[in-house]
């Protein structure tokens, strides 16, 4: 179990697997969300967010009696972020107003009905104890696309909340320096630990956004 060995040796005394004392497991509780333009004063209230998952559509052959699958297109889901509906003392602490106001700015004005569409580069973090980040995911082309107040009720005492879903063009994910799988995986001569990307759908240099570490500009070339 982690936390203790029971004997020597990488499988034991029965040949079984043991992890490490030194293993570190990620909790849901260790994270952080960021956009390039950072929603200001409200972070700290965020509860939970969901995580960046690719989906590949099924494509259909059809021959006589027989129906043949293949690997369609690509697509990222859409991922939710609640936070706490906090009424701040002003704009910057209002978790609603600011919400509203990235929404409204730069995907579509509300009262005109004008769209202002600016997506933006945001990213979710996951953190040790210390609040290091281990891992981490960048999404690209962002956007808000809902928001969801909680519903009320005279007999609930629950805190209010309020959702905003959202969409984004691709993402990648990153296992950072200095995290124990990354230290584990240097020591053993596995390579770099630097980004390894969840997007495998464009090899050709098509999207702008560069390695930092290698500093090619594709950055879903394979490791």
């Amino acid at each position: 179990m982690p936390g203790f060995h029971i004997d020597t040796g990488p499988f034991g005394q029965f040949g079984v697997f043991q992890p490490a004392a030194t293993i570190e497991l990620a909790r849901q509780h260790r994270w952080r969300f960021a956009t390039l333009e950072p929603l200001q004063g409200i972070l700290i209230y965020a509860r939970k967010s969901g995580r960046p998952k690719p989906e590949i559509d099924r494509a259909t052959l059809h021959h006589m009696q027989d129906c043949i699958y293949f690997p369609g297109k690509q697509k990222w889901l859409p991922i939710e972020i609640t936070f706490y509906h906090v009424f701040g003392t002003s704009e910057t602490g209002d978790v609603a107003k600011q919400i509203y106001k990235w929404w409204s700015t730069e995907v579509i004005d509300l009262k005109t009905s004008k769209i202002n569409l600016k997506k933006k580069t945001c990213t979710l973090e996951l953190v040790d104890g210390s609040g290091v980040a281990l891992y981490k995911y960048t999404m690209y082309g962002c956007w808000i696309s809902k928001v969801t107040p909680d519903e009320l009720d005279y007999t609930s005492t629950k805190l209010g909340e309020i959702t905003f879903t959202l969409e984004m063009d691709k993402a990648t994910e990153e296992l950072l320096e200095g995290s124990p799988a990354s230290n584990t995986k240097a020591a053993a001569g596995g390579g770099r630990s630097g980004p390894r990307h969840i997007d495998n759908t464009n090899r050709l240099g098509l999207n702008p956004h560069a390695d930092s570490q290698s500093g090619n500009t594709n950055p879903f070339a394979p490791l």
